[in-house]
């Protein structure tokens, strides 16, 4: 439970809009949560662990694109 509220929260840090924050926050949520089950049944894992994991793996792969995201919008 935790995890579920933490995560989409740090990834969308940073995001100034709240609209698109919210966005974010649903999107990595959204991710994480069908690709934990997924990943459960694929390699035959516990999926309560698994789906924490794979919230994690999605928040640390969309944690540098909305970073360089940002970046760019913040240049133009």
């Amino acid at each position: 439970m935790f995890a579920s509220l933490i995560l989409p929260a740090l990834a969308s840090q940073g995001i100034v809009n709240i609209k698109n924050k919210f966005i974010t926050s649903y999107l990595v949520g959204l991710f994480g949560y069908l690709s934990g089950p997924v990943v459960s049944m694929i390699f035959d894992l516990s999926t309560g662990a698994i789906t924490v994991w794979t919230l994690l793996c999605v928040v640390l792969v969309a944690r540098p694109v909305i970073k360089r995201c940002l970046i760019s919008a913040y240049i133009q």
